[in-house]
């Protein structure tokens, strides 16, 4: 830093200064400022006020202030003290915050650099008498003068609120300012701009000096300006009233802006590289700085695959990657080679991703006929920060740009066939008959193939009380494939590989029968062997085949992506045959469908199913039950698997017992299995088992059972293993649990394992009488050297605890020690003969002599330790 006075020294004195006025009968106060040497518009919007204030208004600390203390009527030859001096006192201690010399206004200019001619302002006299106070680094509080002068009409002091004194408040300005993205590129276009907010929480409307190192003047005006850089000739006015910027200062290279709010900047022509923004409130202290890379990248639109494949009549995605921009222009198809042409635009500019994803409905785009209903054939799926619109199409001779063209329209599917894809800048519709793509970068190809065969067909059932409304209820319901269904049960027909996902698209959940009727696909239920004289009953979901009708809804509508199709029967005319009936179900596409090209290529997909009564049952077994705790019970039922199953023991005096199982599928058999605790009952005593289904058709059985003798559940076995078994520093450890029912009946048990304090394991486990499972889990990775505590706990017991070692890394080498000791028996070999003892003894001399090679290697370590002790204490 030098002497030299900075732009924020010369803005307090100058451009940057406030003009406040306080006026209190005779007494006021002014914020004030002057006129910089070199500059770009007025400074008079730079935190400059222009009407009075009371005294009982709020200043901020750092503001130059001009208190008016006397008019040039006043005689303050004897009031004053010899110093001429007032006190501006801090009404919290009372304590003197600064002592103010009187001047005569006029004068002021001359004794102070810092505020310049104050008669300027307000009308201020020069021959008022005034006092200037610099509050920076004045404490928030509230301040008052303290003085006493002499005038015509007497003594007054200026130290009670009831008299006529000065009071206002200081307070510290808080600023905070941010870009709302880190970097920007320098081309053209949005992604060259991003957003510069510039806050304060307690202090609205202020103005804010902005610089930077690297920028000069005219590139800031270039950055938050309207239209390009302004000199020192312009009037910012010419630039609109709009206009964020205030100020422009070109001999600090500083603008002003009038904070506080978020300004568009607009880095399109600034070099590349990291630049610090630096903020500060112009007539304050507060100040914070703002960090932006600028990069050098060139816009480029590019698509992501050189051919985009997809079935006639399906969802066609494009994608593209556009690097540097957010506006792209997009034709579809070559008039002169498809018969169709269509042009889009895309823009992206709410969105921070490159890829942008257009979806193409081809089963929708070609029997389009208003531009007003555009995003039914073209759509950013699943993003709202993308728009994509319909600039033109062309389907005939004719160029459409908007409106109704159902004249032109193809009425009919996109055909299969290679549709030319070009990405670009923008539309040149000079000549509206051709539109031009403006600088195109990019081609491909969307080619649309034969529609495809569904795939399997199958029927499900799900519980009677399972919500079905989307694929979410789908997906929580238990819905099992079968052809077994139960009265009253969901019955859901699905078709795997369905395609026809543009079809499908805009079709709701609702009924969809006659939706699919009008594309020539019907879903039929025939009864498979209908009595003696008499024709077949016939479902139909088409309304126009005389039969009776079937209601369907498409379940997982808004989620249907081409896989699997799953409909819901959920009504039919004339009631089904539950007597145990078989039925055939198909359904069919016929040569009428738009996709079908003759007879031949129909397609019909069939299978049976057969329709029972609801019933369930106690198994004979249940007939007696042990005395003892968790003892069970089962049943069978023709039941939707997840129904829920009501049973109750009781016997009459003694006890009651409830549960609520659920109909599993055991082996292909719908089963289910209620468990009782009889431990405290006596065998011998008679009860009631009672199961039903309150879903409405209220199915139960009912029989009379007795406890028998039986013994306790025991606990299940189980077995602790630890991989590896003594593990080393930086190996990963895991557990496994090995876990055996031995009893002869079904039972659970609630596993807790605990490994260093922490649970890694804790299950609910239930196996079938002999059953087993494993349970693993991952202890350590890369382990440390230590002990670590284990325990496992069992229905609230510890079943088995101890301590796992992970020891010293490598000590498995110790081994290669081992083969050091075989050359130690080589010397052995030399004891054949005293001389090898001699040769003990030349050792010992060695020891004395210093032996080649060690005793060197040893003198060397020395040497170099001394040296370096030497260094370090020299440093």
């Amino acid at each position: 830093m030098t002497d030299d006075a900075t732009y924020r020294e010369k803005g307090r004195a100058v451009v940057l200064a406030a003009l406040m006025v306080l006026s209190v009968v005779a007494m006021s106060a002014a914020f004030v400022g002057g006129a910089a040497a070199s500059n770009v518009d007025d400074d008079s919007d730079v935190n400059q006020l222009d009407k009075p204030f009371t005294h009982d208004n709020r200043y901020y600390e750092g503001q130059i202030g001009v208190i008016v203390v006397g008019d040039d009527g006043d005689d303050f030859s004897t009031g004053l003290d010899a110093t001429n001096t007032v006190d501006l006192v801090n009404n919290d201690t009372d304590n003197i915050a600064q002592e103010l010399e009187v001047y005569a206004a006029g004068d002021v200019d001359s004794e102070f650099d810092d505020v310049g001619d104050v008669t300027a302002f307000n009308g201020i006299d020069s021959d008022d008498y005034v006092v200037v106070t610099d509050t920076e680094g004045l404490e928030t509080n509230e301040y008052y003068l303290d003085y006493e002068f002499t005038e015509d009409t007497g003594s007054i002091h200026g130290g009670t609120l009831s008299g006529d004194e000065i009071r206002f408040d200081i307070a510290v300005q808080d600023l905070s300012t941010s870009f709302d993205d880190d970097s920007v590129a320098n081309t053209e276009g949005t992604n060259a701009e991003t957003e510069l907010e510039i806050d304060s929480k307690i202090r609205a409307d202020f103005t804010a000096n902005v610089s930077a190192d690297g920028l000069d003047a005219e590139e800031l005006w270039s950055i938050f300006g309207d239209d390009g850089a302004a000199t020192t000739d312009d009037d910012l006015s010419t630039y609109g009233s709009d206009s964020n910027v205030n100020y422009v200062d070109t001999e600090e290279d500083v603008i002003v802006l009038d904070a506080r709010g978020d300004f568009t900047a607009n880095f399109s022509e600034i070099d590349a590289g990291d630049y610090q923004f630096d903020v500060e409130a112009s007539d304050t202290s507060a100040s914070d700085n703002a960090t932006i890379t600028v990069t050098d990248d060139d816009t480029d639109r590019s698509f992501t695959e050189g051919t985009f494949v997809e079935e006639r009549g399906s969802l066609a995605n494009i994608t593209i990657d556009m690097d540097n921009t957010d506006e792209a222009a997009l034709q579809i198809g070559e008039y002169d080679d498809v018969a169709y042409e269509a042009g889009l635009i895309i823009d992206a500019s709410d969105y921070d991703g490159d890829e942008v994803t257009v979806q193409v409905n081809t089963h929708k785009a070609g029997n389009g006929t208003t531009f007003s209903d555009e995003d039914e054939y073209y759509t950013a799926p699943g993003n709202d920060d993308v728009d994509v619109n319909l600039q033109y199409i062309n389907v005939s001779e004719n160029t459409v740009y908007s409106g109704d063209f159902s004249a032109d329209a193809l009425n009919k599917p996109l055909a299969t066939g290679d549709y030319e894809l070009i990405i670009g800048d923008s539309w040149n519709t000079t000549n509206s008959a051709v539109p031009e793509v403006v600088n195109s970068q990019d081609s491909a190809y969307l080619t649309l193939e034969d529609r495809q065969p569904a795939g399997d067909i199958a029927t499900h059932t799900a519980p009677a009380d399972a919500s079905m409304d989307d694929l979410e209820d789908y997906e929580d319901a238990t819905v099992t494939e079968t052809e077994l269904f139960a009265e009253d049960d969901h019955m859901l027909v699905t078709l795997d590989d369905f395609g026809a996902t543009g079809f499908l698209d805009s079709v709701d959940s609702s009924n969809v029968s006659s939706d699919f009727a009008d594309a020539n696909m019907t879903l039929e239920i025939e009864e498979a062997d209908p009595r003696a004289n008499q024709d077949a009953q016939v479902w139909n979901s088409s309304p126009t085949t005389g039969d009776n009708n079937l209601t369907m809804e498409f379940v997982n509508a808004g989620d249907y992506e081409g896989d699997q199709l799953i409909l819901l029967v959920t009504a039919a005319d004339g009631d089904f045959n539950y007597d145990s009936k078989d039925y055939d179900v198909s359904f069919q596409i016929t040569e009428d469908n738009v996709y079908v090209e003759d007879e031949d290529a129909e397609t019909n997909h069939e299978t049976t199913f057969t329709l029972e009564e609801r019933d369930l049952e106690w198994d004979d077994s249940a007939a007696e039950v042990n005395a003892v705790n968790n003892a069970t019970a089962q049943g069978s039922t023709n039941l939707a698997p997840g129904t829920e199953i009501s049973t109750r023991a009781a016997a009459s005096g003694t006890f009651v017992e409830n549960d609520d199982p659920a109909v599993e599928l055991v082996d292909g058999e719908r089963t289910f299995e209620s468990t009782f605790n009889f431990g405290d009952y006596d065998a011998g005593t008679e009860f009631t088992l009672e199961a039903n289904n309150n879903d409405g058709s209220k199915v139960s059985d009912e029989i009379d059972s007795v406890l028998i003798e039986g013994t306790e559940a025991q606990p299940f076995n189980y077995d602790v293993t630890f991989d590896p078994a003594e593990p080393a520093v930086g190996d990963n450890v895991s557990v496994t649990i090995d876990v055996e029912n031995s009893n002869d009946r079904t039972a659970s048990e609630n596993v807790h394992f605990d490994f260093d304090g922490e649970t890694v394991i804790d299950e609910e486990v239930e196996l079938e009488a002999g059953g087993s499972t494993t349970l693993e889990a991952t202890l350590l990775e890369n382990a440390e050297k230590g002990d670590y505590d284990y325990e496992l706990i069992t229905d609230d017991e510890s079943n088995d605890s101890g301590t796992l070692t992970v020891g010293d890394e490598g000590d498995g080498s110790d081994g290669s020690d081992g083969s050091d000791g075989s050359d130690g028996s080589d010397g052995s070999d030399g004891s054949d003969g005293s001389d090898g003892s001699d040769g003990s003894d030349g050792s010992d001399d060695g020891d004395d002599d210093g032996t080649p090679g060690f005793g060197v290697g040893v003198a060397l370590v020395a040497l170099l330790g001394a040296a370096m002790l030497a260094l370090r204490r020299q440093n």
